[in-house]
């Protein structure tokens, strides 16, 4: 009786291609959606292996994505152009979000500036202040980085928000940092220095009018908690 000598793993690729063609990622496990990822940097060997290492060393489909290139290069068989794949994963993701969540630049409700500044620290682990300028319609002028600091603490430059939003010839500013590794509640710090700025901008004809603080996925607005009202 003729031996079955068929490898179980010809056609593996494209029947994984077809089914995300049929139904997308649904139904796929994290190591699937990086083994599928990982076809299109590793033309031949056994991605679902790689997959596997990187999800376990990691823990999970985010982590990642997350990760830095130089982590990532330290997995079996994750060389250069696979490292430097997943990390473009991250930017588009990001690129994506922001890009949806300002549709129309009319940044005219909490909403619209939460989830904007949301999608500015996807993946980031280090704490990032950014500077988001509007005209007299709340129309996006620019949102520019303030400062990059460490995930415990980071000063706002008020020399450099002044700069930025005469530059900008802004009528009003918001300002935004993230808590990468806490929950987005406001320090004592947070308040004084948002105070502090406002103050600051004032002098120049720009009014500051919300900190949003990022952390775990969600969003806190300084504004709404009060604090302007106490310094007005």
């Amino acid at each position: 009786m003729p031996q079955n000598n068929v490898n179980p793993h010809v056609g593996h690729r494209a029947r994984m291609r077809e089914r995300f063609r049929r139904n997308g990622l649904s139904g796929f496990e994290p190591h699937e959606i990086i083994e599928m990822l990982l076809y299109y940097s590793v033309p031949r060997n056994n991605t679902n292996i790689i997959a596997h290492e990187l999800c376990d060393k990691f823990h999970g489909l985010a982590r990642v994505i997350e990760a830095p290139i130089s982590e990532l290069k330290t997995v079996k068989g994750v060389g250069e152009e696979s490292a430097t794949l997943i990390a473009f994963i991250k930017e588009l993701i990001k690129a994506y979000t922001e890009d949806k969540s300002s549709s129309g630049n009319i940044m005219d409700s909490l909403e619209k500036i939460g989830e904007y500044f949301k999608s500015k620290y996807i993946g980031e682990n280090q704490e990032i202040s950014y500077i988001m300028c509007l005209d007299n319609k709340k129309s996006l002028i620019s949102c520019d980085m303030l400062s990059i600091g460490s995930a415990i603490s980071n000063e706002i430059s008020v020399r450099k928000a002044a700069e930025i939003s005469l530059r900008a010839n802004a009528a009003t500013v918001i300002i935004a940092h993230n808590h990468p590794i806490g929950e987005p509640i406001p320090s004592r710090a947070d308040i004084i220095s948002t105070i502090d700025l406002r103050k600051a901008l004032k002098l120049i004809g720009v009014s500051l009018v919300d900190h949003i603080i990022v952390g775990n996925g969600r969003y806190v607005s300084l504004a709404k908690s009060g604090i302007f009202l106490r310094e007005d």
